[in-house]
């Protein structure tokens, strides 16, 4: 089979999100080949596209990558030799072991046929409210982006985020955090519900993640704060930026800074393993001080589309045209 190095390269680096850091469960560091796409797995989310090979196994992806990657052929021969899966170009012969018998359970992932529209800032909402879901496993359900009609929602107890997409999902869901990223990342443009499995899709590539089915909590009765409004200084995006070099958590929304308010000063420390930063700006204000911890990527995103910032008693209310998130507050101490 004869294929442009830049086409099969760009096909496996499509499917990597779908690879294990480490193989615990056997084939989960490799790529597929079956009944013509390509595929990984790694027990949380399979990754799928179209490829079309007359040979079927199961290759180490490290290696095979990494040639590719700085390989400078234009155009390869790749098919089954002696054992092995081959790749051959002028001047280069490269042999890689296959794995005839193909591990993985594919007979519990089946392809959809049947998939509806996801509106086009889906990607957007989930990308925003993945920061506030929360890492308990004891309460899996929390772990997750909730997403009902036409509202995406997420909660750790303490931060609560609401999006309002431009258009409505006929069937509800949730997508665990552990892959909201990288899905995020697709882009999708539709989805479906398959057995236990939520499947979302781009073109030909196929994103299948397990879905936890529990009912999510109501917390829209929580997404409203009176009080005193704010403006954040644009500056803030560059201090959250130096901040978070040092505030990087075990998990994605673990990541935290804490940012203060006190009379006309802002302040805001990142502090992690790594060591610690504080810096403070100027800003108008001559409420109550208080301190909240959040994401930083999050607050960046929402700085970036100019939000009301609304003070209350307890908590606040970071507010645009479709994002709501309401965070807890604590006494300040810096």
């Amino acid at each position: 089979m004869r294929i442009k190095r830049e086409e099969l390269l760009a096909k496996l680096e499509s499917v990597k999100a779908g690879l294990a850091s480490q193989e615990i469960i056997e084939q989960t560091c490799s790529f597929i080949f079956h009944e013509g796409r390509l595929i990984t797995y790694n027990d949380a989310l399979t990754v799928s596209t179209d490829l079309v090979a007359d040979f079927e196994g199961a290759v180490k992806a490290k290696e095979l990558l990494q040639y590719l990657s700085k390989s400078k052929k234009k155009e390869l021969d790749i098919g089954i030799k002696d054992g092995q899966f081959r790749l051959r170009s002028r001047g280069a012969r490269v042999g890689v072991p296959i794995e005839d018998e193909i591990k993985i359970p594919l007979n519990e992932i089946e392809t959809p046929t049947k998939w509806d529209p996801l509106p086009k800032d889906f990607a957007k909402g989930l990308g925003l409210c993945r920061h506030t879901t929360s890492n308990d496993a004891t309460r899996e359900i929390l772990m997750c982006v909730n997403v009902s009609g036409q509202l995406m929602s997420s909660t750790d107890t303490y931060r609560m985020t609401q999006y309002g997409m431009t258009g409505k999902v006929p069937k509800k869901f949730n997508v665990l955090t552990s892959v909201a990223k990288q899905v995020a990342a697709l882009k999708p443009t539709h989805y479906a519900i398959n057995g236990g499995w939520l499947c979302f899709k781009k073109d030909d590539l196929i994103f299948s993640t397990r879905m936890p089915e529990a009912t999510f909590p109501k917390i829209s009765q929580y997404m409203t704060v009176e009080g005193t409004t704010v403006d954040l200084p644009v500056e803030l995006v560059d201090i959250l930026g130096r901040a978070k070099i040092f505030a990087e958590g075990e998990f994605a929304q673990d990541t935290s800074v804490t940012v203060s308010l006190k009379k006309n000063t802002l302040y805001v420390r990142g502090e992690g393993i790594s060591g610690w930063v504080e810096e403070k700006e100027s800003v108008k204000y001559d409420g109550p001080s208080f301190s909240f911890a959040t994401n930083p990527d999050f607050l960046i995103e929402s700085i970036q589309l100019r939000p009301k910032v609304v003070i209350g008693e307890n908590a606040m209310l970071i507010k645009t045209k479709r994002l709501r998130q309401v965070i807890a507050l604590t006494q300040a101490t810096t």
